[in-house]
């Protein structure tokens, strides 16, 4: 199978997405029953929240091909800086998928992530212009605009509230499957009318991706507030 994943980062970054990404790619990569899977990943050239293109367009880490586009120039700090860089990732992560290639022919799946917000929208063109030749896969990390109503910065009844939450929805129901992170997420995604049989739950899990050095940036707070310095601070569901 050709697996073609969508998402503004991957390896090395450390951004928590990138890390799970990372491990899934490689895990379809690796052969299984004697066959592997052919897989390629259009991500973003920057670093996360750091400005100016630092990977190379082009590279293969660890059997995943991965094409780097877009760029960004004004990091994470200002909200027109973030719109405009992702802007031109959507554009350029559109051309770069819809050309994508791989030994055998075009991507039999695309899977796109939450980052940056609406990225789905690129598997849902791709899905629809190729009337089912290339199966669409939602993997959602977040949702939206139920995260910027809840930090107060988009408001639920407002027009772009209400265009947000459309262009979401757009894109779960027409996907062929949408995955979650768990119960409480599935229900939200089934109250906006996707059907149940079509939403999947996959739980994080400690990533294996190896990280290079330590994680960049000062001492958590959090750690030292609630006494978890050397501590390992994981997850249930």
């Amino acid at each position: 199978m050709r697996i073609l994943f969508v998402n503004q980062v991957y390896a090395p970054d450390v951004a928590a997405s990138a890390q799970l990404l990372q491990d899934m790619a490689e895990h379809f990569g690796a052969a299984q029953d004697g066959t592997a899977h052919e897989v390629a990943v259009v991500a973003s050239k920057s670093l996360y929240g750091k400005a100016g293109a630092t990977h190379p367009d082009h590279e293969v880490i660890r059997g995943v091909r991965v094409r780097r586009v877009g760029a960004a120039w004004f990091g994470t700090h200002k909200i027109f800086g973030r719109s405009f860089d992702a802007a031109v990732f959507y554009l350029a992560a559109l051309w770069t998928a819809w050309r994508t290639r791989l030994p055998g022919g075009k991507p039999e799946v695309i899977v796109t992530l939450t980052s940056p917000p609406y990225i789905g929208l690129i598997g849902t063109f791709i899905q629809w212009v190729r009337r089912g030749r290339t199966r669409h896969v939602y993997w959602s990390m977040d949702l939206y605009p139920e995260v910027l109503t809840a930090a107060g910065v988009v408001r639920k009844t407002s027009l772009l509230g209400r265009t947000m939450a459309g262009l979401n929805r757009l894109c779960m129901r027409r996907a062929d499957r949408v995955v979650v992170l768990g119960r409480c997420m599935r229900d939200r995604v089934v109250d906006q009318g996707v059907p149940a049989d079509k939403v999947e739950i996959a739980s994080v899990w400690p990533v294996s991706a190896p990280l290079d050095g330590p994680v960049p940036g000062p001492p958590s707070r959090y750690r030292a507030t609630w006494g978890l310095e050397g501590k390992f601070a994981g997850q249930s569901d």
